[in-house]
């Protein structure tokens, strides 16, 4: 008898028969942890890619859009002379100098690996601010139009350049944001792939490699001894 079936040979019958379905049991379950932990790789690059990069996009585009709204209300606290337009002017340029800076901090906390490329605008934002604030805080006193002018153009020379030019490095980095989202975005269209073809391979060789042991077992296991059996009854 060979001795590397002695212990094969030894089990009951019901039990080589649990072997087999214990063992596709197992094949199944790692196919399944597999699959899962695949999945779930997939599943944190989807989150990472709709709550970092596309947020952080967004909330770019959109700090842009105050910085806007900064120069503009800037140029409407020029244009007014009562102390009331004025307070309303100057609170809208206030919050839409603060909302930027929120929400590039926001930013920058969210992309720690792009600081880079956005401190840079902050700094030239920061530089910005730091030039039109006495500006603005020029022309929130202004109640005259004589003074209202010399507001204005000093708006028109002494700010709008640096905003402009803040603006303009803001842009570049919103198209720097969205060039690295889409790029990201086909880096998991392949490893989704990738990861699809891999379930695919190792549940294959999961199921062969189970259904040939679980053959193996059958044959060696059950059918032979069976066999053995008839050939000495029938003698």
């Amino acid at each position: 008898m060979d001795l590397n079936m002695f212990w094969l040979n030894n089990l009951k019958i019901a039990l080589k028969v649990a072997l087999i379905v214990v063992l596709m049991a197992v094949v199944t379950v790692g196919t399944a942890l597999f699959a899962t932990n695949q999945m779930r790789a997939m599943n944190d690059a989807s989150a990472d890619m709709v709550t970092r990069i596309d947020r952080s996009t967004t909330m770019t585009v959109r700090a842009a859009r105050r910085a806007d709204n900064y120069v503009a209300s800037a140029f409407q606290l020029a244009a007014e002379t009562t102390e009331a337009g004025n307070a309303k002017y100057r609170t809208q340029t206030a919050s839409n100098e603060a909302q930027y800076k929120s929400r590039m901090a926001q930013v920058l906390k969210d992309l720690p690996e792009k600081a880079a490329v956005i401190e840079p605008v902050l700094s030239s934002f920061q530089k910005a601010f730091a030039s039109c604030n006495p500006v603005i805080e020029f022309a929130s006193k202004t109640t005259s139009s004589d003074d209202a002018q010399k507001a204005a153009a000093r708006l028109t020379t002494e700010c709008v350049p640096l905003i402009e030019s803040a603006l303009v490095a803001q842009t570049k980095l919103v198209d720097g944001l969205v060039a690295d989202a889409a790029k990201t975005a086909d880096q998991m269209t392949v490893d989704a792939n990738s990861s699809i073809r891999a379930i695919f391979v190792a549940s294959g060789i999961g199921l062969l490699a189970g259904l040939a042991i679980a053959l193996w077992i059958g044959i060696k296991g059950l059918a032979r001894p069976i066999a053995d059996l008839k050939t000495v009854m029938e003698a």
